[in-house]
């Protein structure tokens, strides 16, 4: 029993893993379509200047590298029940925040539209069917949450100080711009709570199914 669920785990990591890696590709193709020059350098860097796109890039990695590399330290690391929880908080947001504040703004059409939807809703559904069957549970602490929160608030401080330099925001709702700081801020403490409220949730879930055990 024990191969025939490692088998389906196996499985189930290089599927999602090419689909991550899938759509990602097909995101960088729609973003380099026409670039010239140096124009294709801003592009690179304005790819993974996205919370979307760098949180996808973590959630293809939790799949496949502690399958390609179980005894090096970031197969290791990817592996933890942790590090998992973290990456399903992330995706979490990522589909939520995208839900809430983006989905209305903008009317992507054709390839477009498919790998907006893959982006922020088949990749997280699919990452979090994955923690459900296959990441060991009764591991987790409520000062993980601490930790986790490092993660958002790194990416943050990148994106405004870019978007300060550059006039280039990765989301309309960071750009002081266009908005008053106290509407960019409120926003952004509204995801935080939406990140602590998503790790709290996570961690209960961890603790009560540790009880039952």
């Amino acid at each position: 029993m024990h191969t025939n669920q490692s088998m389906k785990e196996k499985t189930f990591r290089i599927i999602a893993f090419l689909f991550g890696l899938t759509t990602l590709a097909a995101q960088f193709v729609i973003m380099m379509k026409g670039a010239e020059g140096t124009e294709i350098i801003t592009r690179v860097v304005r790819f993974f200047s996205f919370m979307t796109i760098l949180t996808n890039i973590l959630v293809a990695l939790a799949y496949i590298l502690p399958l390609s590399s179980p005894s090096s330290k970031t197969g290791k690391f990817f592996a933890k029940p942790d590090t998992q929880s973290a990456i399903l908080v992330y995706i979490s947001i990522v589909s939520l925040g995208y839900h809430f504040l983006l989905a209305k703004i903008w009317n992507p059409q054709g390839l477009q539209y498919w790998v907006d939807k893959s982006l922020h809703y088949a990749v997280p559904a699919i990452y979090l069917l994955f923690y459900l069957l296959f990441v060991k549970k009764g591991t987790l602490a409520y000062n993980n949450i601490y930790k986790w929160l490092l993660y958002p608030f790194m990416y943050l401080v990148y994106a405004i100080t870019r978007g300060l330099i550059t006039n280039d925001y990765p989301y309309p709702f960071l750009d002081f711009s266009k908005h008053d700081a106290s509407r960019v801020f409120t926003i952004i403490t509204v995801l935080f709570i939406g990140y602590i409220a998503v790790s709290l949730l996570i961690v209960l879930y961890d603790r009560v199914y540790r009880k039952k055990i």
